[in-house]
């Protein structure tokens, strides 16, 4: 069981005409308990259950959020049959919320129950023994938001040779709708204006077709290369719709006029210098193109809420058998919509092991700078920004 009592800094009164800072009690409880039943059968098939039970409570101004859900899962992987190798499986969730709403937040059910039913199907095929291989599957699903989907992938495998492997798939994936969009109503009140998000009961879920290339190869004994490259096609993406207003008053919904490409890839490089010493270096690039519909939040704004660069190195050192070195450098590119600069950021940890169950573990993180912004709301200047400064802890790990 967990329970969190924070205190943060909060626009108050909620109507925010004053625009003065008050501390907020948020007070948040919850326990989960998870079962896994595993049964390996003969001829190299296998039965896998997995059950659990998770709560939450969340008590803030706005809103108070009791949510109870219970989740069971069933797998089976069949015995090669010939070339192929499939696998089934099914999935049911309960989700059973109860909310306390306030004058600024409103539900159009304060107690709701949602369940979703799933079940998937998937097929490893041996096109070329040791060479080619296929894998084609689905996932099907009931929710009582959108009604039925199917989300079908395919990828296929080319071991060159035992030193190299190229890979590519393509798959659907949806995103779907959530209270948010078709249950709760928020209202906002500024210096001069009044804005409301009003319930969309009409939502219908966010698409996505994914495309993925990667290639892999050991240049070395000791020197690994992984390169991979994406295209994203999204259609029906959530955007902030003006749907009724007048003077003073702006009211807005969650609709799916919204379309999307993203584009990128990554290159790692893995250096396995010694038995004592392994380094690491990793390169990411990302490209988001946004088209909204007119009348919605403006699609150039989201383009510049996601890093378009990313860099970091690792290096991995066991001293000796009882003591552990560690030091990871990150780049992160600047974020234009939260006003965000680009900052690099440098962690390093010492590991000690006293005996076979205790370790003790210290840490110290931004060692670069004194204090820099990750992250901020840039659509609100009177939010104090979150900063992140330079840190240092310690850690036992009791394991018995």
């Amino acid at each position: 069981m967990v329970r969190n009592d924070v205190h943060q800094f909060r626009v108050a009164p909620p109507d925010g005409v004053s625009r003065a800072l008050t501390i907020e009690d948020i007070h948040a409880t919850g326990w989960n308990l998870l079962g896994r039943w595993t049964r390996e059968l003969p001829e190299d098939s296998r039965l896998t259950a997995q059950s659990y039970i998770d709560y939450t409570y969340r008590d803030q101004l706005l809103l108070a959020d009791q949510r109870t859900s219970f989740d069971t899962d069933v797998q089976y992987e069949f015995s090669p049959i010939g070339r192929h190798k499939p696998m089934i499986g099914g999935r049911y969730r309960l989700s059973m919320d109860e909310l306390t709403t306030s004058p600024f937040v409103v539900a159009t059910h304060n107690s709701r129950n949602d369940q979703l039913f799933s079940g998937f199907v998937q097929d490893k095929i041996t096109l070329m023994p040791q060479d080619w291989f296929l894998t084609l599957g689905s996932k099907f699903e009931h929710n009582d938001y959108s009604g039925f989907e199917v989300q079908p992938n395919a990828r296929l495998q080319w071991h060159i040779d035992d030193k190299q492997m190229a890979w590519a798939s393509v798959a659907r994936a949806v995103r779907t709708p959530s209270p948010l969009e078709h249950d709760l109503r928020i209202a906002f009140i500024s210096v001069v204006d009044f804005f409301g998000l009003l319930p969309n009961p009409q939502f219908e879920s966010e698409e996505l077709i994914a495309y993925e290339l990667g290639y892999r190869r050991q240049l070395t004994s000791s020197l690994m290369l992984d390169v991979a490259a994406f295209y994203n096609d999204y259609d029906k993406l959530s955007a902030t719709s003006v749907v009724a207003g007048g003077p003073f008053i702006v009211n807005t919904t969650a609709t799916n006029g919204t379309t999307a490409e993203t584009y990128g890839g990554e290159v790692v490089l893995d250096w396995r210098a010694n038995d004592t010493l392994n380094l690491s270096a990793a390169y990411s690039l990302l490209s988001i193109q946004l088209h909204g519909p007119l009348g919605a939040s403006d699609p150039e704004a989201g383009e510049g809420q996601s890093p378009q660069q990313q860099f970091n190195a690792r290096s991995q050192w066991n001293i000796r058998e009882d003591l552990s070195f560690d030091t990871m450098l990150y780049y992160v590119d600047a974020l234009p919509k939260f006003n965000v600069k680009d900052y690099w950021r440098l962690d390093i940890g010492l590991g000690w092991k006293i005996d076979d169950g205790l370790q003790f573990n210290l840490v110290g993180q931004d060692l670069l700078s004194g204090v820099h912004r990750e992250f901020t709301s840039a659509s609100d200047p009177f939010t104090p920004a979150a900063k992140i400064e330079r840190s240092f802890y310690g850690k036992f790990t009791w394991t018995f």
